[in-house]
């Protein structure tokens, strides 16, 4: 064969190589809405019936929004600080958001005005989640305490759950019996009714940083600055299976919605699947550039979207391989969620604005 001819083939290859690698190369996604605000967006949520989300963010202010439209819904919620917390109750028909100005405020979720007085505090709120039924509100202050709240009454309900640290975390079971918090690297169950603990602190090596409930109510799953994720059994407050270990900070836990998967982001760069039983890993580690700090299962559990430094992805669960562009924001991405139905995800950034996004 002729030098030229090699050549001609060697150049031919290239081309074919250098074309596939371009078509490779993603291109970033396009956001549906943009929703501003005039400081970091901590957090974000969809209502359960899909069509209004609220965001909270530094600039004092809560806003919800149309997901059809991208219009503000109302006014802003406003507080006299920022808004670090925020959760629609279970019916979407209500808004607790919590504040570093020491409350707590219900609204209506159709026209934004408030519902009773704030929930007073001592100190900044940082957490707020509703109970399953939608009767109970619980907060986490700054004061190392969390409270039930009645929603009706805008009364405080059972005794004061108490920590020595501050609270990084905390949930409501899905059953509504039980509540979880994270303080130092304590976690601690406790009645939903009464406010009393239920058995002795779970201990981890380090701080806890993330916690999740199982779709079931009978496992939690937590994630610790010590480098690893545990699944516990609620009923004893003992470890099942292996500890989920990473290389890094354990930032980030979720369930699937049938309960038999979880899955950990870490400061190592990695989110990886587990399968909840036996704690075994699930396929490779799903590689990120820089640490993972939020996790979020789709719905169906056919998807999962993962967020690192400015950049949130989708992911196909069954095969672990990324699915449709890479979601930018201009600065971190603090929160991430998937609509009801799927089809939409929401992205709240230190940018100063929440995304909505189509999943492909």
């Amino acid at each position: 064969m002729r030098t030229s001819t090699i050549y001609l083939l060697i150049i031919m290859m290239l081309a074919i190589a250098i074309f596939a690698l371009s078509k490779s190369k993603e291109s970033p996604s396009t956001y549906e809405w943009l929703l501003p605000h005039e400081g970091f967006v901590f957090e974000v949520a969809f209502s359960s019936g899909g069509k209004t989300v609220v965001s909270a963010s530094h600039d004092g202010t809560a806003r919800l929004w149309d997901v059809v439209s991208g219009q503000p819904i109302g006014e802003p919620l406003k507080h006299q600080k920022s808004v670090h917390a925020v959760a629609f109750s279970p019916d979407g028909k209500m808004v607790i958001t919590g504040s570093f100005d020491g409350t707590a405020q219900l609204w209506d979720a159709t026209n934004g005005q408030p519902i009773g007085n704030p929930l007073m505090h001592q100190d900044g709120v940082l957490w707020v989640a509703f109970s399953p039924d939608g009767k109970t509100v619980l907060t986490a202050c700054f004061d190392n305490t969390v409270r039930l709240w009645d929603v009706v009454s805008g009364q405080p309900t059972g005794e004061t759950l108490k920590h020595k640290g501050r609270v990084s975390v905390m949930s409501f079971s899905p059953d509504g019996k039980i509540v979880a918090t994270g303080s130092g690297n304590n976690v601690q169950l406790w009645c939903a009714v009464s406010g009393q603990p239920k058995g002795r602190p779970i201990i981890h090596g380090s701080s806890v940083n993330a916690l999740a409930f199982s779709p079931d109510s009978k496992t939690i799953v937590t994630g610790s600055l010590d480098n690893h994720a545990y699944l516990w059994d609620v009923a004893s407050g003992q470890p099942k299976g292996e500890s989920l270990k990473h290389q890094g900070l354990v930032m980030a836990v979720a369930f699937s919605p049938d309960g038999k998967v979880v899955i950990t982001g870490s400061f190592d760069g990695t989110a990886q699947l587990w399968d909840a039983t036996s704690g075994q890993p699930i396929g490779n580690p799903l590689m990120h550039q820089e640490s993972v700090h939020a996790v979020a299962f789709s719905p169906d559990g056919k998807r999962i979207i993962t967020a690192n430094k400015n950049t949130a992805r989708l992911w196909d669960v069954a095969t672990g391989k990324p699915y449709g562009g890479a979601l930018i924001h201009d600065d971190i991405i603090k929160a991430v969620a998937f609509s009801p139905d799927g089809k939409m995800v929401i992205t709240g950034s230190f940018d100063g604005t929440a995304r909505l996004w189509k999943v492909p």
